[in-house]
């Protein structure tokens, strides 16, 4: 089994270090970003290891001063020192088992392949231990791209495999396959092929024991061409093929694990290429099942990366910056309860550009709006998740804790972190006394997580201190609010809106983005009221409302809290206004129906602004982090 893997200078791999022995180790990221690289490493150090297949393609094409490259991987041997499969039998391991032993560190042994453009390939360990790796490690590599899966010329070599080959003998006669006059024809027949080879002066290049025993197997077997249900491979479809192909490779060479000393190591670039999602789970729950073989898998299938965090096995992501690759671990989901609920939708998170936190339903049903979508393509590049009520799932999302280089925008409506200690008070409900929260684990005055992200994330220490201790000094401070409307009173109006901003500008520090005093707020403003009124047939015409007073009675008809944060509904309306009724996609859409008259992108993406300035605010810093 590979213990580690070190690769340096190989094109835009400069120097990713892989460390780890799960049986499974799964590698997701961008196209581009280094995967394919980092497993065309792994298969030129093999296909070098006792031959030479030198290339110089490989190189690191950003500095053409360096004429280096080298790849180091470290294989743990104990399974092969150990084994009870009869390695005494074995004439060869038996005459380098003792100086196998003295090179080993722990059961392991490390071998390094170094290339220059000056001295060629160059080997740490001489031919003879590199054989034993090549033997007792098998490589085989499978990219869904490439393979052609009605052709299994590969499968055979697998199959040929199962004899074995240290023990064969080379002087083995194929003609006591037969018997009888079967036997004498046949071989007066090598007799006369030989003879006119000899006489053209032509000779036959050996083939390997491993070839010579595929040939036996299928003579044995009567065929080689490989039909399904009697019909042509080409008669199914490239998922079918592929699955079928990929679950008898690896049903071998686990054969092949368990038959003889071999710790095979399979790599499979995205096996979910054309696979309907029930035979991605055929595939994965194979590859989770089997013991013995090691698998390096790439992969953009969330439902593949879901099965592999709830199985607490290594995944690794890729990115690539500054011209180079980067590799950073994934941390394992430690807690029960996140591996229960971890799905499909959460792992998509891990494969997104920029992943945005929000509340409820409402913030889904906005950013996942269609149209919105279509006019900000860059929303397409967002995965909108739905955890900022769910602790535990936030805890196995947030990338600052997961160590995921994913930028990342959480969205919250402020009671999540400003409360009205007078809310139950009677006595006292013309003042909003300030509570501070603090509990919230996204929250910058939660202990935990600021120490967590203080130092690395706060440029401007000296200004974010400054707002810090004018945050904690609000508490218990007191406003006037009018107690009908719920509205700050003019006195007190200046040092309330101060105090906002100040919790925006001090969460965004991390992250979070504040909407006050709610999404309904950003839904319904001064420029689209009457937007909101036509399109729902609110009726007023009996009632003088001034235009402040009637924008906050609206923004409560629809649910959403007046500055005092409590929710007073003050106008009444046929029309239903909960969270599942769908009201927010026919006010966008109809607000739409106007935004799209505008000729220009840029001017529909000026109309939208004016209509929704707080929404369009968080697309442009969407825009600007990714």
């Amino acid at each position: 089994m590979i213990q580690h893997i070190h690769i340096q200078g190989f094109k835009s791999l400069k120097d990713i270090y892989v460390n780890g022995t799960d049986n499974i180790q799964s590698f997701i990221g961008k196209n581009g970003s280094g995967k394919s690289n980092f497993f065309k490493a792994i298969q030129y150090f093999f296909e070098n290891l006792i031959e030479e297949n030198y290339s110089e393609d490989y190189y690191d094409q950003n500095n053409p001063f360096n004429y280096e490259m080298k790849i180091e991987i470290r294989f743990n041997l104990n399974g092969l020192i150990n084994s009870n499969k009869r390695v005494a039998e074995n004439k060869y391991i038996g005459k380098i088992n003792k100086s196998l032993t003295e090179l080993m560190e722990e059961d392991s042994i490390t071998l390094i392949l170094t290339q220059t453009k000056r001295k060629g390939l160059i080997w740490n360990l001489p031919y003879k231990y590199r054989y034993l790796i090549h033997n007792s490690h098998p490589f085989y590599f499978i990219s869904t791209h490439e393979t052609d899966f009605q052709k299994w010329d590969f499968v055979w070599e697998i199959i040929g495999s199962l004899g074995n080959i240290f023990d064969y003998e080379e002087s083995t006669s194929f003609d006591k396959v037969f018997s009888g006059r079967a036997a004498e024809n046949f071989g007066e027949n090598i007799n006369y092929i030989e003879e006119v080879f000899e006489r053209s002066g032509y000779s036959l290049q050996k083939e390997s024991n491993r070839s010579q025993l595929s040939s036996l197997y299928k003579l044995a077997l009567r065929g080689s061409k490989v039909n399904q249900h009697g019909f042509e491979l080409k008669y199914f479809s490239s998922g079918t093929n592929s699955l079928n192909y990929l679950k008898l490779m690896i049903t071998l060479v686990e054969k092949l694990e368990k038959e003889k000393l071999k710790s095979p190591i399979i790599i499979i670039d995205e096996p979910e290429l054309g696979l309907h999602a029930q035979y991605i789970d055929e595939l994965k729950e194979l590859l989770f099942s089997t013991e013995g073989i090691q698998f390096f898998v790439s992969t953009h299938s969330a439902r593949y990366l879901a099965e592999a965090m709830r199985n607490e096995k290594s995944v690794y992501k890729f990115y690539f910056e500054n011209e180079y690759s980067g590799l950073i671990k994934i941390p394992k989901l430690t807690d029960s309860r996140s591996r229960i609920i971890f799905s499909e939708n959460e792992a998509s998170l891990y494969l997104s550009s920029f992943i945005l936190f929000v509340e409820g339903q409402s913030e889904l049903e906005v950013f996942s709006n269609p149209r919105i979508r279509a006019l900000f393509p860059i929303l397409k590049k967002v995965g909108v998740s739905q955890t900022l009520t769910n602790s535990v799932l936030l805890q196995s999302l947030n990338p600052t804790k997961m160590n995921l280089p994913i930028p990342f925008l959480l969205v919250a409506d402020i009671d999540k972190v400003l409360g009205n200690k007078n809310h139950q008070d009677q006595e006292k409900k013309e003042t909003f006394k300030v509570l501070i929260k603090k509990k919230e684990e996204y929250s910058p005055l939660n202990k935990d997580y600021k120490r967590n992200l203080i130092l690395n994330f706060i440029s401007n220490r000296w200004l974010f201190d400054i707002i810090h201790k004018r945050i904690l000094s609000y508490e218990n401070n007191e406003f006037q609010i009018d107690v009908e409307l719920g509205t700050i009173n003019e006195q007190s109006r200046e040092q309330y809106e101060k105090m906002i901003q100040d919790l925006k500008r001090y969460y965004e520090y991390f992250g979070v983005y504040l909407m006050f005093p709610t999404l309904e707020a950003a839904l319904i403003n001064e420029k689209n009221m009457q937007d909101f009124i036509s399109v729902f047939s609110i009726d007023i015409s009996d009632q003088e409302i001034p235009e402040r007073e009637l924008l906050f009675k609206l923004r409560q008809l629809v649910g959403g809290n007046s500055e005092d944060l409590k929710n007073r509904k003050l106008i009444k309306s046929n029309h239903s206004f909960s969270k599942t009724s769908g009201w927010i996609t026919v006010f966008i859409n109809a607000v739409f129906d106007d935004i799209e008259k505008e000729k220009s992108t840029k001017d529909k993406r000026s109309k939208f602004k004016e209509k929704f300035p707080d929404i369009y605010g968080i697309i442009n810093k969407i825009d600007k982090m990714i």
